[in-house]
């Protein structure tokens, strides 16, 4: 497998007409920080796609960092902010203590990747044919920021009050063990394209949620 400038654009594309569709299905409130998640997920693989086109190219050398840091912020500060309160609001409408608590957690791992990722140098480098963000720091540091991560953006789903919910959240964490298991050197870049085609399901929990309210 190898993931290119096409590949990050095409998905980029994809992504769009999908975040473009699930907004013209959020009838709803409640439904319209869900469908921004392919709308949010075309944007960073854009950034990505220009990261690629900048590599080996000198004239094009000034767009490099700007467009990794656009990648970084979603990855690192929208997501694990969005995810837990984009599903609060989709499914929880009345008070829900332990989403509650998640929503809150994703701020606090939100702001701590922010300030890491503001305040730590990275080196951007190819490997295998793939992008590499490069932070030093150790294993066990990352393994435990890396499992608040992961609590912010697959345990929303997972306690979600239907199957449907419940689902994304097992194929969110499928997809991470296959990104570090397959991808460890590269993770970051093959996880957030994995969950980028991912972000597509948000349709169907829009649909879902639409023809569940005609029927009440």
């Amino acid at each position: 497998m190898c993931f290119s400038a096409t590949a990050s654009f095409g998905m980029s594309g994809i992504l769009a007409l999908i975040g473009l569709a699930a907004f013209r299905l959020a009838h709803h409130k409640s439904q319209r920080m869900l469908g921004c998640i392919p709308i949010f997920f075309a944007l960073q693989q854009a950034a990505e796609g220009v990261v690629w086109l900048t590599i080996g190219r000198p004239s094009l050398q000034s767009l490099q960092y700007p467009a990794a840091y656009v990648f970084l912020f979603f990855a690192f500060i929208i997501w694990p902010l969005w995810i837990p309160l984009a599903v609060h609001i989709f499914y929880h409408r009345i008070k829900n203590i332990f989403s509650t608590l998640l929503v809150i957690w994703g701020f606090m791992v939100s702001t701590f990747f922010g300030y890491y990722l503001l305040t730590t140098p990275f080196a951007l480098v190819i490997e295998q044919h793939h992008i590499v963000y490069r932070f030093d720091y150790t294993q066990h540091y990352g393994v435990l920021s890396s499992l608040a991560y992961l609590m912010a953006t697959f345990l929303p789903f997972l306690i979600a009050p239907r199957r449907i919910g419940q689902f994304f959240g097992i194929l969110v964490i499928v997809s991470y063990a296959i990104a570090y298991l397959l991808y460890h050197y590269a993770f970051i870049s093959v996880w957030c394209f994995f969950a980028a085609g991912l972000s597509a399901y948000a349709c169907l929990m829009i649909w879902q949620d639409n023809r569940e309210k005609r029927r009440a």
